[in-house]
């Protein structure tokens, strides 16, 4: 256990470091059942006592509607990675605003899983030394990828 705090420190720590114009954008990246929320969710205090406000969501807010994630099928890998999540929203609701010449004004969630419908969170304004960690599976894939400014695996 104190292993795990030393590392979750070290990985503050590091996070903190991390200047940009913007907020810190952080994919916490891993397979189903991997840890990812648990890790993500620890992070949040170390990096506030380094002085940096965190916003905290997951991909977990970005769900498709019931209908198009299962139109492969329930049990669908392809329709795991392909029709799971909605990609243009996490990227148009947080990652672009929070990213190089955004305007700060995001989203942490935009889909309500338990009533498979839009969420309707009001926009927030982001201060330029905050810090995004986001947790969620394919958070490296070629559509998101190039707009996290660190990325974590957890296998």
């Amino acid at each position: 256990m104190v292993a795990r705090r030393v590392i979750l420190e070290q990985l503050a720590q590091l996070i903190a470091s991390v200047e940009r114009p913007h907020p810190v954008r952080v994919a916490i990246d891993g397979v189903d059942a991997a840890g990812k929320t648990t890790p993500a969710d620890e992070l949040v205090a170390p990096i506030e006592e380094h002085g940096r406000p965190v916003i905290r969501a997951s991909c977990d807010g970005f769900h498709h509607v019931r209908a198009d994630r299962y139109q492969r099928g329930r049990d669908s890998p392809e329709g795991y990675y392909y029709d799971s999540f909605d990609y243009e929203a996490i990227r148009s609701a947080l990652l672009v605003p929070l990213g190089p010449g955004g305007s700060g004004r995001y989203r942490s969630i935009a889909f309500d899983l338990d009533t498979n419908s839009s969420a309707h969170e009001p926009l927030c304004q982001a201060p330029p030394e905050c810090v995004l960690l986001f947790d969620g599976v394919f958070l490296l894939r070629p559509e998101l990828n190039d707009h996290w400014d660190i990325r974590v695996s957890c296998r």
